[in-house]
């Protein structure tokens, strides 16, 4: 199973939380944001839909004097979204929806005071993928980078004309008709109370449904959007290249540019993947130490004598790695001591040293005692015993803290060969929302259906 770096939440535990930063957030964020900005764990386009409904709905009901915040309103929409979408499908799973574990098959009618609850629905909906995106398209106005503060309103009560997110919202729901209600009418008076939303709702579902598309007016506004604004240079060059993969040319190495990538965006991207791919090693280094550990009788690994093989190899293959990002040069900007850092110390000659530089890195599922490296309070026992003969689905993950994001549709696929390796995640996320704006996302997801 490959490793998408800054794509994965963190898996909790009932006593720790199993992740794994090794102090490399800020680098991460930053060559993510290089790759693509603005986009966050954006890779389809109805998520940015919802949030505006939810927004919209709670500004509407403060207006009124109530209380209710942007996420409240954004999770309820959400929620509400997906439990329409399984009820047309049958509760069939799909990457576009989530919540088939924890929204109610057996009701006929959902309340907004029941989908609003915290526990209703799921701990990261997608509403954490847009974040970024909202403001960086110009769909919101914002006080600061907290969701509750986003604002899509008109710009003043004397101007008439409606703010950007506002037009978005009419031309992705205009078609629909909900009890002869605008969407957003329908969802407001929901909110209010004043409604319930039926799973029958054909014309509700059908606007909200993440597995619909948007409409081809709104799918235009966000196609010029993308190509516009703060990063919007950089987001056309991957979408042009999108395009061009599109028709079939083959992926470039990283030593074979292609033209719609200009040097410097390219330099970025090859540097971030060249340190992806060096996090990645530094994951399977721990993951080998504790593999290790799991098995012996006395729970420890000793660094004042010869490491097994298995270790051994793993941080042989790190320092190969650090070498590859040092030929590259020392990196520039805000990352650069954090980054250059961290390749100093897995360039150790000493494998102990560069095992010891990683687990004081960690300091939760494993840590140093003296110079031996024992579990810690996160050491995941029965999992990692029962690696060899299961699947893992609890496993430690890296928690980089950039991109709050949606769940990723698969670890492996066509992907994987599209575009050099180890590029960054939004480079993907942003070909796929390149499809759903071409009405071509359910055909990619699905080719069996052969839609």
């Amino acid at each position: 199973m490959s490793i998408k770096w800054g794509l994965l939440g963190p898996v909790t535990l009932s006593s720790q939380r199993r992740t794994r930063t090794l102090g490399l957030g800020a680098t991460v964020r930053l060559f993510n944001e290089k790759a693509v900005p603005g986009l966050g764990g954006l890779w389809f386009a109805k998520p940015l839909l919802l949030a505006l409904l939810g927004i919209r709905v709670a500004e509407r009901l403060r207006d009124e004097g109530k209380s209710l915040s942007n996420i409240q309103a954004a999770n309820a929409v959400e929620a509400l979204a997906c439990w329409l979408a399984f009820t047309k499908n049958d509760w069939q799973s799909d990457a576009r929806l989530q919540g088939i574990n924890t929204l109610p098959r057996d009701i006929e009618e959902l309340t907004f005071k029941k989908a609003a609850q915290r526990s209703f629905y799921v701990t990261q909906p997608m509403r954490l993928g847009t974040v970024q995106a909202l403001p960086a398209l110009g769909l919101v106005s914002q006080k600061n980078s907290r969701f509750n503060s986003y604002s899509c309103k008109e710009s003043s009560p004397f101007d008439s004309e409606k703010s950007l997110g506002e037009t978005f919202i009419e031309e992705a729901t205009a078609e629909f008709r909900p009890n002869k209600l605008s969407v957003l009418e329908f969802l407001t008076q929901w909110a209010r109370g004043d409604r319930q939303a039926a799973g029958t709702q054909r014309k509700l579902r059908e606007a909200l449904s993440p597995l619909e598309p948007l409409p081809e007016e709104a799918r235009y506004l966000l196609r010029n959007r993308l190509r516009q604004g703060d990063g919007g240079g950089r987001r056309k060059n991957i979408l042009a290249w999108a395009e061009e993969i599109r028709q079939g040319r083959p992926c470039p190495t990283w030593d074979n540019r292609p033209e719609c990538i200009d040097e410097d965006h390219w330099r970025d991207l090859k540097a971030g993947a060249y340190f992806f791919a060096l996090q990645a090693a530094a994951n399977t280094a721990l993951e080998s130490m504790e593999t290790y550990i799991a098995r012996q009788e006395k729970p420890c690994l000793s660094l004042d004598e010869k490491l097994p093989e298995e270790v051994e190899d793993t941080l042989n293959t790190l320092r190969e790695k650090a070498s590859d990002c040092q030929k590259l040069g020392e990196y520039d900007g805000l990352e650069r001591a954090e980054a250059n850092a961290f390749i100093r110390e897995c360039l150790q000659a000493d494998p102990c040293l560069r095992a010891s530089s990683l687990v004081k890195r960690d300091g939760r599922v494993l840590y140093l005692d003296g110079n031996a490296v024992c579990p810690g309070p996160a050491f995941d026992w029965d999992n990692i015993r029962g690696k060899e003969s299961a699947n893992d689905g609890n496993a430690v993950r890296p928690d980089p803290a950039s991109d709050a994001s949606l769940p990723d549709p698969g670890d492996e696929n066509e992907e994987d060969t599209l575009f050099p390796p180890n590029i960054s995640f939004r480079v993907n996320n942003l070909y796929r929302l390149y499809l759903d704006l071409r009405g071509e996302l359910d055909q990619y997801l699905h080719p069996e259906e052969g839609k």
